[in-house]
């Protein structure tokens, strides 16, 4: 097997990449950020090779004979024996299958298979690890019942605790998750289909979108600046940059370019980079989180659980029972683009598309409220 590395620039960015063939598979063309990355993924493959060689040696010559007709027979009809083996891995060759009714799968197993299911296909980190935690949350209190035992009804009650864009992002990932346990024969059909659950159909002037007020803008800093100074971090990440919670909890001091006032974004919702650039207001906040040393990413929210039990003081500071959905990236998209009278400068600041702007923030912020929104700085705050 050959490998080989060679060095290109991709969409503006350098990246090296890993080229190569493995014995009774198709090409492929991996791409890393380093060419220490990509040495250690060839040495990987390497091995790999070299423990394939040895397993061959081991064979008895009628294991080989079979091996070498059965590749001759899938060499015919063009698959190849990784594409075989992603098939038998995914539940998809009907030998697998049970003739008279299907494959017994707790919700609990069936999460974790999901997931690595989706990770397999390419997706991005947040998007595979946030199809897993859908499935655990609509199996918490039921990680046993079987996946062909869940029913009409226990969607619907699960669902009915969400209303309009949250509702049809429940549904989205139900429909996704029980079509994908049909086709694994865990259940008889997907429970989740179209006619029964229809997506809702929202118009842009029924979103419920929820920002900050420019006082409760105060509020919030107040109370982190002076009460809970790790907070510091991720309202600022959040509500001054509009970078999305679960983008900001993968997030390290080492993307923040201080010089050139900038945040380089690696892990996203989209699955590609994206360059924050950091107002002075956000500047100043982000600072000063820094030399006050307010944890960032893992450091401040190891687990979903330890991430509410930090928000929950601020959340009952505010007299809310539970938190606006996102309320603190819809307010840096209401507010920066009332800043920037541009479009296409938000969508570009938040990884969103053009259209989400227009439909869900302009209009939302009037200029005046604007300018104080963008002098909240911790010297405003501490006069």
């Amino acid at each position: 097997m050959r490998l080989k590395i060679r060095e290109e620039k991709q969409r503006g960015r350098k990246v090296f990449v890993l080229d190569y063939t493995p014995e009774g598979g198709s090409r492929k063309r991996l791409n890393f950020d380093s060419l220490k990355e990509a040495q250690a993924a060839a040495a990987d493959q390497k091995s790999m090779a070299k423990v394939a060689g040895e397993s061959w040696i081991g064979l008895s010559g009628q294991e080989r004979a079979d091996l070498i007709l059965g590749y001759s027979r899938l060499k015919e009809k063009g698959i190849t024996l990784n594409q075989l083996i992603d098939k038998w891995e995914a539940g998809q060759l009907s030998c697998m299958k049970e003739k008279n009714g299907v494959i017994h799968k707790s919700l609990a197993d069936a999460g974790e298979e999901f997931q690595t299911f989706v990770k397999g296909k390419g997706k991005s980190e947040l998007h595979y690890k946030a199809c897993g935690r859908w499935v655990r949350k609509f199996a918490r209190g039921r990680e046993k019942m079987l996946v062909e035992d869940v029913s009409e009804n226990h969607l619907r009650e699960f669902l009915g605790q969400y209303r309009m864009v949250s509702w049809n992002s429940n549904r989205d990932a139900a429909r996704y998750f029980f079509g994908w346990a049909k086709i694994q024969n865990y259940a008889l059909e997907n429970i989740c289909t179209a006619d029964k659950f229809p997506k809702i159909q929202i118009k842009a002037n029924e979103q419920e979108i929820r920002i900050f007020t420019v006082d409760e803008t105060r509020k919030v800093f107040s109370y982190a600046l002076l009460n809970h100074p790790e907070l510091l971090t991720y309202v600022t990440l959040c509500t001054f940059c509009g970078i999305r919670p679960a983008e900001v909890d993968r997030m390290t001091w080492s993307l923040v370019d201080w010089e050139q006032k900038l945040i380089h974004l690696k892990l996203t919702k989209t699955n590609h980079y994206r360059t924050i650039h950091l107002h002075p207001t956000a500047y100043q906040w982000l600072k000063l989180a820094f030399e006050s040393g307010s944890p960032i990413g893992k450091d401040f929210a190891p687990t979903p659980a330890k991430k509410l039990k930090h928000m929950c003081p601020l959340r009952d500071h505010m007299g809310w029972s539970k938190w606006p959905a996102d309320i603190m990236r819809h307010s840096f998209g209401s507010y920066h683009v009332s800043l920037t009278r541009n479009v296409g400068d938000t969508a570009l600041e938040m990884g969103n598309s053009e259209g989400i702007i227009k439909n869900h923030y302009l209009a939302m912020v009037t200029p005046n409220d604007c300018t104080d929104f963008w002098a909240i700085t911790p010297d405003s705050l501490q006069q």
